[in-house]
């Protein structure tokens, strides 16, 4: 897909900035039952799962099954978390659950080797302006690059980039693995899988320290986020575009961790 020439069309830098109206934002809800540091590690399931009345600084909790009508006629939000861990994830439990998110941190905590030596290039690909790039400027720079290095560097090579990639790109993008992580954790304790928080603590707090150790501002977390994304769909799309919208309300919205609390106490 080939997005058509537009000065006029938001790029990245527009979108992620912009707040959405009060109408058509979510409502953000705070349980605020556990300490700053827990509160900010589980925003990092943000940007994930937004809907209306999505609790931000901790994990939702397990609500009852639908009753009467309500079983016909209303999602039942514990068997659709069951079921998005299991079909996406492939946890039905809560051992396997912790398993799977260790797991997911445990990569971002070896950092995207492959990004960070391609960073340069990539950067230098994401700051020619869309109307100057061409086919013969692509194949010159998958030139650059070894064969099977073409998957990380296409992405950036899309039209589509300028409105779903941000134009200063990220350190590393570790946001994207740790926010999953902490997905699997969210979702598993509003699935009914876990009886308390406390088993996650250690894992969500080395989710924070791990994200503090690399970025220095939720909006890098954020560009973190997206780019790693991208490079986990390996292409750049409408979906990714639309993405970054959700990344922007979880940025932006007034009731979010990421505006409430900055990443470092010190900032």
């Amino acid at each position: 897909m080939t997005l058509p020439a537009d000065d006029s069309a938001p790029t990245y830098d527009d979108r992620i900035r912009q707040v959405a109206p009060q109408p058509s934002r979510p409502e953000f809800l705070w349980l605020n039952n556990s300490d700053q540091s827990l509160q900010r590690a589980w925003s990092l399931s943000l940007p994930h799962d937004l809907a209306d009345r999505r609790v931000v600084d901790g994990p939702p909790p397990a609500l009852p099954p639908n009753e009467g009508f309500r079983r016909i006629f209303a999602v039942d939000q514990g068997e659709d978390r069951r079921h998005r861990l299991a079909s996406v994830y492939g946890v039905k439990d809560a051992a396997t659950a912790l398993e799977v998110a260790w797991d997911r941190l445990r990569l971002a905590s070896t950092g995207n080797a492959g990004y960070r030596a391609l960073r340069p290039l990539l950067q230098e690909v994401v700051s020619v302006p869309p109307e100057t790039r061409s086919l013969t400027h692509s194949w010159e720079t998958l030139s650059r690059v070894n064969t099977d290095k073409h998957a990380l560097v296409i992405p950036f090579l899309q039209d589509e980039a300028v409105y779903a990639l941000p134009a200063v790109l990220p350190v590393d993008t570790i946001a994207w693995d740790v926010s999953v992580a902490m997905r699997i954790l969210w979702l598993a304790h509003g699935g009914g899988l876990f009886e308390e928080t406390v088993a996650c603590h250690d894992l969500a707090l080395d989710a924070l320290d791990l994200i503090r150790s690399t970025y220095s501002s939720w909006r890098e977390v954020a560009d973190g986020i997206v780019v790693g994304r991208a490079l986990s769909t390996g292409r750049v799309d409408e979906s990714c575009i639309a993405y970054v919208d959700q990344v922007a309300i979880a940025l932006n919205h007034p009731d979010s961790p990421w505006v409430r609390l900055p990443l470092h106490e010190n900032a």
